[in-house]
C-alpha cells in the first residue's frame, strides 16, 4: 500500500492559510447576503411606512383657504425662466437628509436655475410632524409650521432665503422642531422685508390648508420619503451615490440628460 508523502512544515502553513482564506471568504459572503437582505427589508419597510403616512393624510387635505400666488399645479414653488426640463425637489424641513443634501448641493441647484438649464420646483412636505408629537406644544407640528413660514416668505419674495435659513438652522436632534418665535427670527435673518406681516401670516396659520394640499399631492404622486427628486415626472435613482455631493451630481446628470432629449 502506497504511503502518502509527509506534509512539510511549509506545506502545512500554506494549507492552513488557504483554509483560513476560504473560511474568511465564506464568512464575507454570508455577511454580504445578510446586509443585502436587511437593506431589502429596510427599503420595503420604509416604502410601506411612507405609503401609510401619505395615505393617512390624504383625507385631511383642506381644499379651502389661501394658496400662495404662483405655485404650480403640483403644489410647488417654481424657479427658473425655462419650462423644461422640470426638476421637482420634495423635502421636509425637519429631514436631516434633506439638510445634508442642501448643504452639499445648494450651489449646484441654484446654477440649474441661473443658467437656464431647468425649472426647479420645491415642495415642502410635512410628513415628519409625527416625530415631535411628544414635544412641548410650541414646537409640535414643526414641519407644517416651517412649511407655512416658507409660504409666508414666498409672499414677500424671500422663499429661497427662508428655505436656506431653515435648513441651515435645523435642530441637532431630529424632531426637536422650532417655535414660532424662532421661525420669525429666521425670517428676519432671511431678509423678509415686512416682518410684521410675516408674523401675522405665520401666527394666523394662513397657509395651513395649502400645506395639507402638498401632503395630498405627495400621496397622489406616491412620494414615499424625502428628499425625492423627479425630472420631468420621473424619479431620479440616486441609490448608487456614496454621499450627498454625488447625489447632487446624479440629479444634475438627470437634468442634463432630459435637456438633451427635449
Amino acid at each position: 500500500m502506497a504511503t502518502r508523502p509527509k506534509e512539510t512544515r511549509a506545506q502545512s502553513r500554506e494549507r492552513l492559510r488557504e483554509e483560513r482564506a476560504r473560511q474568511a471568504a465564506a464568512e464575507q459572503r454570508r455577511a454580504t447576503i445578510m446586509r443585502v437582505g436587511l437593506v431589502g427589508i429596510v427599503v420595503l419597510a420604509v416604502a410601506v411606512a411612507g405609503f401609510l403616512v401619505v395615505h393617512s393624510r390624504s383625507s385631511q387635505a383642506v381644499t379651502s383657504g389661501a394658496t400662495p400666488t404662483g405655485v404650480t399645479a403640483t403644489k410647488g414653488y417654481p424657479f427658473g425662466s425655462v419650462s423644461k426640463p422640470v426638476l421637482d425637489i420634495w423635502e421636509d424641513f425637519q429631514c436631516p437628509n434633506c439638510g445634508g443634501f442642501e448643504a452639499a448641493n445648494k450651489t449646484k441647484i441654484e446654477d440649474l436655475v441661473s443658467s437656464g438649464k431647468a425649472q426647479v420646483v420645491y415642495h415642502t412636505w410635512n410628513f415628519l410632524d409625527s416625530e415631535n408629537t411628544n414635544n412641548p406644544q410650541s414646537t409640535q407640528q414643526s414641519s407644517s409650521r416651517a412649511a407655512m413660514a416658507a409660504a409666508c416668505a414666498w409672499d414677500q419674495g424671500k422663499f429661497l432665503e427662508m428655505h436656506d435659513q431653515i435648513f441651515a438652522n435645523q435642530p441637532a436632534v431630529e424632531g426637536t422642531g422650532w417655535t414660532d418665535d424662532r421661525l420669525e427670527q429666521l425670517a428676519k435673518d432671511a431678509g423678509v422685508p415686512d416682518t410684521s406681516a410675516f408674523d401675522t401670516c405665520l401666527s394666523s396659520r394662513t397657509y395651513a390648508g395649502f400645506v395639507s394640499q402638498v401632503a395630498a399631492q405627495a400621496d397622489h404622486q406616491q412620494i414615499t420619503g424625502t428628499p425625492t427628486f423627479l425630472v420631468d415626472g420621473q424619479i431620479v435613482d440616486v441609490s448608487s451615490a456614496s454621499g450627498w455631493p454625488q447625489v447632487g451630481d446624479l440629479v444634475v446628470a438627470a437634468v442634463d440628460k432630459a435637456a438633451g432629449s427635449s
